[in-house]
């Protein structure tokens, strides 16, 4: 690789460790704003922000784990030349494809009302199987008794 595209790489590193910094320091200072608030907000806005302050920081952790490590991996690995590249990317293309739904799951997890609606769903849908499956095996059970019964 030539020296102009190392220094790219360099200057890539640097400018995503600088919005890593930008972007936790602005988290840092909601913080302690929501902080110096406590006595004039509610309990369940200071509750309600906090939660929004908790889901902004996994929003920034979540594309640093999926778009951010798999790309300074790939890049790290074209710098030095490794020849493991080709299966580096094979694994790496489809984890920078879940920051997406990693991100709506954060979010579903993170805020209450979608968490239990989702937990509720989950539930239903396990009772309305269960119940079909118990269902189906009393019917079963119906069958082959009163088949043995009819056999006697």
């Amino acid at each position: 690789m030539d020296k102009g595209g190392k220094e790219y790489y360099c200057v890539l590193g640097i400018q995503i460790v600088f919005a890593a910094v930008i972007a936790f320091f602005i988290a840092f200072k909601i913080h302690k704003k929501l902080f110096e608030m406590k006595n004039v907000l509610s309990a369940a806005t200071l509750k309600s922000r906090k939660q929004f302050l908790i889901l902004l920081i996994l929003q920034l952790i979540v594309p640093s784990l999926f778009i951010v490590v798999p790309l300074l991996a790939l890049l790290v690995s074209v710098l030095f030349d490794l020849k493991i590249m080709n299966v580096l990317s094979n694994f790496m293309i489809p984890i920078m494809a879940f920051h997406s739904p990693a991100n709506a799951l954060t979010i579903i997890f993170v805020i209450p009302p979608y968490r239990q609606t989702l937990i509720r769903w989950i539930h239903k849908l396990m009772c309305i199987k269960h119940a079909t499956l118990f269902k189906k095996m009393n019917s079963q059970n119906n069958s082959h008794l009163s088949s043995q019964i009819q056999q006697k």
